[in-house]
C-alpha cells in the first residue's frame, strides 16, 4: 500500500448539526409556508395593536390607580381597627418566620447557572424594550425610562452570556443569592417607585402627581423582609442541631391558622372564671376517663369486643348529644333547658363535642394501640386534641374585643385566605371520611354517606351560604352565637365535603384489587389498610382533581357577599368604585383583583405540577 494513500471510515465521522438562530427558527415555526407567513404577519398585526392598545390603557395617566394604593387596606383586611391595627402585622410576621424557617430546615434553596440568569436577564430587558416600543407618543418620558432600562438589562444578560460561552466552566448561583438579592431589590422598590396620581383642584383644573408605592407601609414591610431573611439564617443555625425542628415546624404551621384567626386578629375575651370552673374539669375528668378506656381498649389481644363496645361508645355518645335534654327535662317545650347545676354541664356543647370526639377515638385504638408504649402514645395525642378541641370552642364563643363597625372581625383577602384554608383544611378529612364511607361494604353507612354527598352536590353553594347564615343561629338559639364569618365557613366545609369525597372515591377505585388482597394477607385491620395502604396511593392519585378543587374554592369564596362580607372582589368592584374620590374606577379595581386571583391561582398550579412530578406521576 502506498504512503500517499490515506483511508477515512466516513462511518466514524459526526452528523453534521441542524441549523439554529433566529432567522432558522422563524423559517421553521412561523414561516414554513405561504399561507403561515401570510398568518404569521396577520396575527402580529393583531398582537401588535392589541398590545400597543392595552399598554396605553395601563400607562394612561388618568386612570383610577390612586384607588388602589388608596385604599389597599380596606383590599386587605377591610374596615379592621386602627388601634388593634398591629395585631395584621404580627399575624403576617407569624407566617414570614414560619416561611423562612420551614424554607432553611427543608433546605429549598438549590443552584442555578449563570447562563439561566443570563437568559433571564435578557428576556427581561427584551420585555421591556418591545414595551417601550410599543408605548403610545404621548408616553415619551416613561418610554424613554423603559427603554434605556431594558437596554442595560438586555445588554448586561447577553455579556454575561456571551463571558459564559467564553469560559470553560458553567459556575453557578445559589438560589438563595437570587432570593436575598431580591428582597432588596423589593424594599428598594416599595421606597422609590411612585405612580402617577390625577389631582382635581378646587376650580376644576387637574394635574397629574407621582405618589409612593407604599408610603405608609413602606416601613413595616421592610421590617416583615428583614424578618425573613433573619428567620432563614436562624434555621440553617440550628437545623442540624434539633432533630425534631422539622415535626415541631409541621405542628406551628398546623397551629397558627387558628392562632392567627381565633386569638390574634379576633382578640377574644375569654371569661376565665368559665374556665376554671367549666373547660378544665371537663378536660380533667373526660380526658382520664377516656384515657384510661383507651389503655384497656387497645391492648394488643384482637377480640372482637373491642370493636363492639367501641362502635356502641359511638352510638350512645351520638344520642347523647342529640337526646340528652330530653333525659333531664321530658316536660320541657324547649330543647334546651336547664333544670340542674349538673344537667347545665352535661347539656353544654363543651361536654357533648368531647363524647364524640373520645368515642372515635376509642374506635380507633383496637387498630393503633398495641404495646404499652404505643398505647401510652395514642393516650397522649388523645390529650392533645382534647384540650385543642376545648380551647378552640372556648375561643370561638368568646365574643371579641374589637370596636367593629361591621358584623365580622375580618374581611377584603384576609377574609378571602379565611375561608379558603378554613375550607379545605375542614373539609378535607370530612370528604375523606364521606368517601370512605360511600365505599364501604356496610349498607347504613354507605346509605348515609351516598344521600349526603348526593344532597349536597344537587344545590348550589349560593344555597348552602343561605342556609349557613340564617338557620345555624336559628338551630343552636340560647346556646351560642356563631360569627358570620364561621358560618361561612361552616356552610363552604360542608359544600365541598361532598366534591371532594367524590374525588377521593374516584382514587379509591383505581387501586388494584391485589392491594386490598395483600393487606389482608398481613393480617392489617380494616383500618390500618385503609390508613396505611389504600388510602395514600387514592389521595396520590387524584393530586391534580385536588388541586382544582381547591382552586376553584378559593375563587369561590368571592360569592360571601351575598351573606354581607366583604370579600376582596366585593370591595374592589362594589365598594371601592361607589367612594366619591373614586367614581369610575371599577375597571382599574377589577384588574388588580383579578391580578390577585391569578396569582395565587397560578401559584397553586405550578406547586401542584412540582408535587406530581416528585412523587412521579405520570411515568412508570
Amino acid at each position: 500500500m502506498a504512503d500517499s494513500e490515506v483511508f477515512v471510515d466516513t462511518g466514524e465521522l459526526a452528523p453534521e448539526p441542524p441549523p439554529s438562530g433566529a432567522v432558522q427558527w422563524i423559517r421553521d415555526n412561523l414561516a414554513y409556508s405561504v399561507s403561515s407567513t401570510i398568518t404569521t404577519i396577520v396575527v402580529g398585526f393583531i398582537v401588535f395593536f392589541g398590545l400597543r392598545a392595552l399598554i396605553a390603557w395601563f400607562l394612561n395617566p388618568f386612570r383610577k390607580w390612586s384607588s388602589v394604593t388608596a385604599n389597599s387596606r380596606l383590599l386587605m383586611v377591610q374596615a379592621y381597627p386602627d388601634a388593634q391595627f398591629s395585631r395584621v402585622w404580627i399575624s403576617v410576621g407569624i407566617v414570614v418566620v414560619l416561611a423562612g424557617l420551614s424554607a432553611a430546615v427543608w433546605r429549598v434553596a438549590g443552584k442555578v447557572s449563570v447562563g439561566q440568569v443570563a437568559s433571564g436577564l435578557l428576556s427581561v430587558g427584551s420585555a421591556a424594550l418591545v414595551l417601550a416600543l410599543l408605548a403610545p407618543g404621548e408616553f415619551t418620558g416613561g418610554r424613554g425610562i423603559l427603554a434605556v432600562s431594558g437596554l442595560a438589562i438586555a445588554g448586561a444578560g447577553y455579556l454575561w452570556k456571551r463571558a459564559k460561552k467564553a469560559s470553560i466552566n458553567d459556575p453557578v448561583i445559589s438560589t438563595v443569592a437570587l432570593a436575598g438579592f431580591g428582597l432588596v431589590l423589593i424594599a428598594v422598590f416599595l421606597w422609590t417607585i411612585k405612580l402617577p396620581v390625577q389631582e382635581v383642584f378646587a376650580d376644576g383644573t387637574k394635574e397629574v402627581t407621582s405618589q409612593a408605592l407604599a408610603n405608609s407601609t413602606k416601613v413595616p414591610w421592610t421590617i416583615l423582609l428583614g424578618v425573613l431573611a433573619a428567620s432563614y439564617v436562624i434555621g440553617v443555625a440550628i437545623r442540624d442541631a434539633v432533630p425534631a425542628l422539622r415535626r415541631i415546624l409541621v405542628g406551628l404551621w398546623a397551629l397558627s391558622f387558628p392562632a392567627i384567626l381565633m386569638v390574634v386578629m379576633r382578640a377574644p375575651d375569654i371569661k376565665w372564671d368559665t374556665v376554671l370552673s367549666l373547660d378544665l374539669p371537663i378536660f380533667l375528668v373526660v380526658g382520664a376517663a377516656v384515657g384510661a378506656a383507651l389503655y384497656v381498649i387497645g391492648a394488643p389481644d384482637t377480640g372482637e369486643w373491642k370493636f363492639i363496645v367501641s362502635a356502641l361508645g359511638l352510638v350512645l355518645a351520638i344520642l347523647w348529644v342529640l337526646f340528652s335534654w330530653y333525659l333531664f327535662d321530658p316536660t320541657s317545650t324547649s330543647p334546651f333547658h336547664i333544670t340542674s347545676s349538673a344537667a347545665d354541664v352535661l347539656q353544654r356543647l363543651e361536654f357533648k363535642f368531647p363524647l364524640i370526639l373520645g368515642a372515635l377515638f376509642a374506635l380507633a385504638a383496637p387498630s393503633f394501640g398495641g404495646a404499652k408504649a404505643a398505647r401510652l402514645q395514642f393516650i397522649g395525642v388523645w390529650w392533645a386534641a382534647l384540650g385543642l378541641l376545648i380551647m378552640s370552642f372556648r375561643l370561638g364563643a368568646a365574643s371579641s374585643l374589637l370596636q367593629l363597625s361591621g358584623t365580622a372581625f375580618v374581611g377584603g383577602l384576609a377574609l378571602t385566605f379565611t375561608l379558603a384554608i378554613a375550607g379545605i383544611v375542614l373539609s378535607f378529612p370530612l370528604g375523606v371520611l364521606l368517601a370512605l364511607g360511600r365505599a364501604s361494604t356496610m349498607p347504613i353507612v354507605r346509605m348515609i354517606s351516598t344521600t349526603y354527598i348526593e344532597l349536597v352536590r344537587s344545590v348550589p353553594l349560593i344555597t348552602w351560604l343561605y342556609i349557613g347564615s340564617n338557620l345555624l343561629n336559628l338551630f343552636l338559639a340560647g346556646v351560642v352565637d356563631i360569627d358570620s364569618v364561621v358560618r361561612a365557613i361552616i356552610a363552604i366545609t360542608l359544600f365541598s365535603a361532598a366534591y371532594l369525597a367524590e374525588n377521593v372515591r374516584g382514587g379509591l377505585q383505581s387501586i388494584p384489587k391485589g392491594q386490598y388482597e395483600a393487606a389482608d394477607a398481613v393480617g392489617m385491620s380494616v383500618v390500618q389498610k385503609t390508613v396505611l395502604i389504600t388510602l395514600p396511593q387514592a389521595l396520590k392519585a387524584v393530586i391534580p382533581a385536588l388541586v382544582g378543587q381547591v382552586i376553584s374554592l378559593f375563587k369561590d369564596t368571592s360569592l360571601v357577599s351575598i351573606i354581607g362580607l366583604f370579600d376582596l372582589l366585593y370591595i374592589a368592584r362594589t365598594v371601592v368604585p361607589g367612594q366619591s374620590a373614586n367614581l369610575g374606577s371599577i375597571m382599574e379595581m377589577t384588574v388588580i383583583a383579578a391580578a390577585i386571583y391569578w396569582v395565587f391561582t397560578f401559584t397553586f398550579s405550578r406547586s401542584s405540577m412540582r408535587l406530581e412530578r416528585r412523587l412521579g406521576l405520570g411515568t412508570r
